[in-house]
């Protein structure tokens, strides 16, 4: 439903009388744009994410690892 709430929020708000935080309704073609923006945005992070975690994981080996150098 958290998708589709900026579509349906005018059926939703009487419930919560009218206290929204960190929301905005979907009303002028700028708001949509943001929206697919948005959207776009979180599918690229669950996309990426596994690829980042592993780049930081050999990142963070490499240096506090112990290093490879014998006297």
């Amino acid at each position: 439903m958290g998708i589709a709430l900026p579509y349906l929020w005018e059926s939703v708000a009487p419930a919560f009388d009218g206290a929204w935080f960190l929301f905005v309704p979907l009303s002028s073609h700028t708001t949509h744009v943001a929206a697919g923006v948005g959207v776009a945005e979180v599918l690229l992070g669950l996309w990426a994410g596994p690829y980042v975690l592993r780049a930081r994981s050999r990142v963070s080996q490499a240096v506090l690892g112990p290093s490879d150098t014998r006297e």
